[in-house]
């Protein structure tokens, strides 16, 4: 039991109560009855050598995981454990979450390092210091950038509670070849906002709908495919604040397609929905307003209209992971040929990439299916 839990923080079998506060032996007040009705704990079966990992798949055996779950944390006792609950209450088992200490001087590491020893699926990461140059949280996000294996990144952080259907619902959204990345903002609990949800959002962001509104809202909202980070890079640790939002300016601007989901999956109790829940100092006026201007200046770079040349390039990648996705054989067939209409000198300006595509897009017409799979998953 990590210091400062109390035996009623745990039930018989040592598994944290849901929700809970360490050192109370009632539920958080302010969220128990809506909390609770979402996601209960899995009581797993523990495998004395193994623990729960040993239920995890690939994630334990050193395959590449489906999932990378990136979580930061800093100073965030209160509110660790009940989100590392809830990622063990995903239906979805195939993922791994990388916990990266950002210089947490209260107990997180003891609870990380506890639900790490429970479960293999859970890895430590040492970040960033306070003091040792550059923001914390954003080291600590693109050293788990470099760590992760999945194929999907997906953000959390303390005190975002994740419905246990959020990574099946990711699943089903990626089975659209055409979806880079997706985000489902989430749902204060406790407040009336939480009675009244307002609109939710809809079509694919665009850079100006970010810098008016950014309806992603925060960071444990996001997943998006892995191979993207090639592209985007890593988040700017230079900013004191809003680092988030210029690497989101950089995803959108390098034209991949961001679209929102049809519900919120992630709940934030009130008062951990307040900045700093995750341990994260809250930023000053003129942090604010320098991670403000770096966003804007981002912008400004993607101000162009696309070219045919990079609607080709798009419609090549997009053909490919269509057919390593195992998707519909005509579809990767057809945004071949689209591409190659759009511009021929755009789909082969990586010729070795264009005539590998290409050829393996008409060549998947005529494959016994599991043997097209197969060839095309790698």
């Amino acid at each position: 039991m990590p210091p400062g839990w109390h035996p009623g923080d745990v039930d018989a079998s040592g598994h944290p109560r849901w929700p809970f506060v360490p050192g109370t032996t009632d539920p958080a007040p302010a969220c128990a009855g809506t909390i609770s009705a979402v996601a209960e704990p899995l009581i797993r079966p523990r495998d004395s050598t193994a623990g729960w990992g040993a239920l995890a798949g690939s994630a334990v055996e050193g395959l590449e995981p489906r999932f990378s779950i990136l979580l930061p944390y800093g100073d965030a006792s209160a509110s660790l454990a009940i989100t590392l609950e809830a990622l063990l209450s995903q239906t979805e088992t195939d993922w791994e979450a990388l916990l990266i200490d950002t210089g947490a001087r209260d107990d997180s590491p003891q609870v990380a390092a506890q639900y790490a020893a429970l479960d293999r699926r859970f890895r430590l990461l040492r970040g960033a210091r306070r003091g040792d140059g550059g923001a914390p949280f954003a080291c600590a996000r693109n050293i788990g950038l470099a760590e992760a294996r999945g194929e999907i990144l997906a953000f959390c952080e303390p005190g975002a509670l994740w419905m246990p259907d959020k990574l099946d619902r990711i699943t089903a959204a990626f089975t659209d070849v055409t979806l880079d990345a997706c985000y489902a903002p989430g749902a204060e609990v406790g407040s009336e906002a939480d009675a009244a949800p307002g609109p939710q959002p809809s079509g694919d962001l665009t850079v100006a709908r970010l810098m008016a509104e950014n309806p992603v809202q925060r960071l444990s909202n996001l997943a998006l495919r892995a191979e993207l980070v090639n592209t985007v890079g890593t988040f700017d640790s230079r900013l004191p604040h809003g680092d988030d939002l210029e690497w989101l300016v950089r995803l959108v601007g390098e034209g991949y397609r961001l679209a929102p989901l049809d519900q919120p999956l992630v709940l934030y109790p009130r008062g951990d929905a307040a900045p700093g829940a995750s341990g994260e100092t809250p930023p000053s006026l003129a942090a604010i307003c320098s991670g403000r201007l770096a966003a804007l200046v981002t912008a400004a770079r993607y101000t162009r209209a696309p070219t045919a040349r990079d609607k080709a390039t798009r419609l090549r990648r997009l053909a490919r992971r269509a057919l390593r996705a195992g998707a519909p054989r005509r579809q990767a067939l057809g945004l071949a040929l689209r591409g190659l209409w759009a511009s021929p000198a755009g789909w082969f300006a990586d010729r070795r990439s264009g005539l590998k595509v290409l050829t393996a897009a008409l060549v998947n017409l005529l494959l016994p299916k599991s043997m097209a799979r197969t060839l095309f998953s790698s």
